[in-house]
């Protein structure tokens, strides 16, 4: 069997045979094959002279992060020390992928040149990026990336959802109304159907780990803090850095303002959980005691065991979108010693963008990559 390419699909929902039945054309036979190795589905599409056979690496797959990573690599490798806009659009998307599919030829001649239009349909459905003989192509078969005059094709863009680009302009627009600078370099985040939001329980135990660190921050006693998490079986929920917190003498007041922000993020946490009925807006701090008395109204096991996501993802990604151009404008003035943007509090955007990022499962990341643990979250580039 000859390997033609592999298409690294952003497309949350996995590849399946009414995809792949909708990129073929009308007469040619697809079967369903048993899955072999680490992937979880097999297609095969017959042709003139054999078939082309799709092997799907799903996101459940071990062997899709060593795949994602090894792509991530290579798109770092090709745009060199210095990272441009299509850089960074590329080594997002390749962090993002969902599947992994890979497209191979099964037949005694070489591959007919029918499979390239099947490649690029199976590409489009999967808003997937191609690796094809050591280039990276978008769905169209134009290059993303590479060194050299012809290398990269101007006319090569990163697939994206269509409520992505919207979004954007209805962020941009909102910011601008307020007075806030906006670059519209900035590229637009993911699509709804481009995105997994955390697991309900998973969402839970990080806020019941933010509010103990927030509230020893705030002054609560070193016991009563750790106790918050322990005596619920939660003390793993902490990263090793709140442990350290948690676990440490009275920190001096600098240290303790930078945990007591976590606050923020543990707002964004509850509003995505239901038990914030507004996330607010992004001038003024919330009420910590406020939070705690909503947690401290429910058990912590059942706070767990009954948490459900009650927003959805296209409410995540417009938050998200929204705070990301957010704290680029502050990021920017920060940069050229400017009065800050109107509106905007710079510890309330920091934890919010963290908190949004980290619900959305951006690039796979985890919560300590995200939060930059000690401080406030870092500024989203802006190339």
């Amino acid at each position: 069997m000859q390997g033609l390419c592999t298409i690294y699909g952003t497309r949350a929902l996995p590849c399946a045979a009414a995809d792949v039945a909708a990129a073929a054309s009308p007469a040619a036979a697809i079967e369903t094959l048993a899955g072999d190795g680490p992937a979880s589905a097999r297609f095969a599409v017959g042709l003139e002279g054999g078939r082309v056979v799709l092997s799907v690496i799903d996101a459940e797959a071990p062997a899709l992060r060593r795949q994602v990573e090894a792509l991530t690599h290579l798109v770092l490798g090709a745009t060199g020390d210095e990272v441009d806009a299509r850089g960074y659009e590329v080594v997002r998307q390749a962090a993002g992928a969902w599947q992994v599919v890979g497209v191979a030829w099964d037949g005694p001649s070489e591959a007919p040149a029918a499979v390239t239009p099947l490649v690029e349909a199976v590409a489009q459905r999967l808003l997937g990026l191609v690796l094809r003989d050591g280039r990276l192509l978008d769905p169209a078969g134009r290059a993303l990336l590479g060194e050299g005059p012809g290398a990269r094709d101007a006319q090569a863009c990163v697939p994206l959802a269509d409520d992505a680009c919207p979004r954007k302009a209805r962020s941009e627009e909102r910011l601008a109304s307020a007075g806030v600078a906006v670059n519209p370099r900035l590229p637009a985040m993911a699509g709804e159907p481009q995105v997994r939001l955390r697991a309900a329980d998973e969402v839970a135990r990080r806020a019941q780990a933010l509010w103990a660190v927030a509230a020893r921050a705030d002054g609560i006693e070193r016991y009563d803090a750790i106790d918050l998490l322990l005596r619920r079986g939660l003390w793993d929920a902490a990263t090793p850095a709140e442990q350290e917190f948690l676990r440490g003498e009275e920190a001096p007041r600098e240290v303790r303002l930078r945990w007591r922000r976590r606050a923020e993020a543990l707002r964004t946490l509850l509003w995505a959980l239901g038990h914030e009925a507004e996330l607010g807006g992004l001038d003024a701090a919330g009420s910590l005691e406020d939070m705690t008395r909503t947690l401290r109204a429910i058990p912590a096991e059942a706070f767990v065991r009954d948490a459900a996501l009650r927003r959805t993802a296209g409410e995540v990604l417009d938050a998200a979108d929204l705070v990301y151009r957010a704290h680029w404008a502050i990021a920017d003035a920060a940069s050229r010693g400017a009065e800050l943007p109107p509106g905007l509090h710079p510890a309330v955007v920091a934890q919010r963008h963290t908190a949004l990022l980290w619900l959305l499962q951006h690039m796979k990341q985890p919560w300590t990559a995200l939060a930059a643990e000690d401080s406030s979250a870092s500024a989203p580039r802006a190339p």
